[in-house]
């Protein structure tokens, strides 16, 4: 099962603490509601790309010692089951749909910030476009719950959600890390 966990710091500390074996915490089993702190269960490595540089970084496991359910604790400048970061996908979509920028010159502009980006093509462009489009409705009733975001929520224009996403971002709050805590599904799941 996938945590996704609030880092107060960036990934190239993330990555230099994971090496002295400092990870985070977990306490908890959402599985079978034990509340002790879960023990440490391994980690493994997975590969990320972001607008600075691609990381190999330490992702935790951890297991339940009630049941043995095991969490995998990812930072929440991750996406589950994306190559990109967070940061690399909405930067993306701000280009397309506020912006205006076509997927050729999204391509120039990211691959210009960092050689690494050589695998990032138009299909994964459209991609994140058509899943933004897909997940309006979730993404709407998950700002629903905060009333200073009710204004125009039931926009079905994507740049919408996107300006609520920006301004929640810009008032120090972690989408991502919110939208996986509040919502069934992470951000950007089917």
């Amino acid at each position: 099962m996938i945590n996704i966990v609030k880092m107060p710091y960036g990934i190239k500390k993330y990555n230099k603490l994971c090496k002295f074996n400092q990870f985070p915490n977990k306490y908890g089993c959402e599985a079978c509601g034990f509340e002790g702190k879960l023990y440490r269960h391994g980690f493994y490595y997975r590969n990320l790309i972001t607008l600075k540089g691609a990381y190999k970084i330490v992702i935790l496991r951890c297991k339940c010692q009630s049941c043995g359910k095991t969490y995998s604790l990812i930072p929440s400048f991750i996406i589950p089951y994306r190559q990109y970061a967070y940061e690399v996908i909405l930067t993306s979509i701000i280009m397309m749909l506020k912006l205006g920028y076509s997927f050729s010159k999204i391509l120039t502009l990211i691959k210009s910030l960092n050689i690494n980006y050589s695998s990032l093509n138009t299909t994964d462009l459209s991609f994140w476009k058509n899943r933004l489009a897909s997940s309006l409705s979730s993404i709407r009733l998950f700002f629903a719950q905060y009333k200073f975001y009710n204004s125009n929520i039931n926009s079905k224009l994507p740049i919408d959600i996107i300006k609520k996403i920006i301004i929640f971002c810009r008032l120090r709050h972690d989408f991502n890390l919110d939208y996986f805590l509040h919502m069934p599904k992470y951000f950007f799941c089917k």
